[in-house]
């Protein structure tokens, strides 16, 4: 699927039928975590590993990969484009992180891990999501998830989660990462999940320099700052899981990207060395 030129037909973007494939013989099952399809007539289908590739190309490329059959399925995206970055320019380098990320994901121990790689589930679905308050919930549910996965103990939290996820996906074991320095991105789930609305701020874990700054609408802008920053590293995170190198610090040695995020990189690392990314103000 693909999307039509932007601009001034930016709000008439329409599913468009880009590629066909072809199967000789049975299709292979599904090696993630799919569910059964169910029609409205009340058939079903098992998802199959095309299932899988569409998937993982829709989180490698912000469009919304999917088989026009699907349109009887209720789960059928509304837009063809979602709210992930595209981390490939090129087909061929796309190609290559397709059969990495498979390649991974047919482990066994990253299976058992990854209970069939659920999180990239919910990094799909919170990218079809129009709210960023609900994106916000959903992904911090996925770094909670891939955190207890991560052998944190039961009812560890999304502060639990960040410093031991983003040590181990994006720096290395030689690393250190002080989980007071991520705690604005638990700060802002409490704030949402607690008051369900960003002001004003109240929630536990949000820094005195951004609970206490005015005027309010600096303060709201510095919020969807750091909010956009959470949900691309939510992104890369996910990625990450599937041996792919988005910031290609070398730290992962898998495919890397082909776009460069460095400014994402050089925020990370500024709000692991500081607490805050000074660029988002207030």
């Amino acid at each position: 699927m693909g999307i039509t030129p932007s601009g001034t037909r930016r709000l008439l973007r329409n599913h468009r039928v880009t590629a066909t494939v072809t199967f000789t013989g049975r299709q292979e099952d599904t090696i993630l975590n799919r569910p059964v399809r169910r029609y409205r007539t009340g058939a079903e289908r098992r998802a199959k590993l095309l299932d899988d590739m569409l998937l993982l190309l829709s989180l490698l490329t912000g469009s919304n990969v999917v088989r026009a059959s699907d349109r009887k399925y209720r789960g059928f995206p509304v837009l063809p484009v979602n709210h992930n970055q595209r981390i490939y320019e090129a087909s061929s380098q796309l190609e290559a992180a397709l059969a990495t990320a498979l390649r991974t994901a047919c482990a066994r121990d990253w299976q058992a891990r990854w209970a069939k790689g659920f999180h990239l589930a919910m990094l799909y679905h919170g990218s079809q999501l129009a709210n960023t308050e609900a994106r916000l919930l959903l992904y911090s549910s996925m770094w909670e998830f891939m955190g207890k996965k991560s052998r944190l103990p039961a009812g560890s939290t999304l502060a639990d989660a960040l410093p031991v996820l983003v040590k181990e996906f994006f720096f290395g074991s030689s690393r250190k990462v002080n989980h007071h320095r991520l705690l604005i991105f638990a700060g802002l789930r409490n704030q949402v999940a607690h008051y369900g609305t960003l002001m004003p701020l109240q929630a536990s874990g949000i820094p005195p320099w951004l609970k206490n700054a005015a005027p309010v609408s600096s303060v709201i802008g510095t919020c969807y700052s750091y909010i956009e920053l959470f949900e691309k590293l939510t992104q890369f995170l996910a990625l990450s899981s599937l041996d792919l190198d988005v910031f290609g610090p070398g730290t992962k040695g898998g495919a890397r990207a082909s776009r460069s995020f460095a400014v994402e990189w050089g925020q990370l690392v500024e709000l692991v060395n500081t607490g805050r990314v000074a660029s988002f103000g207030p």
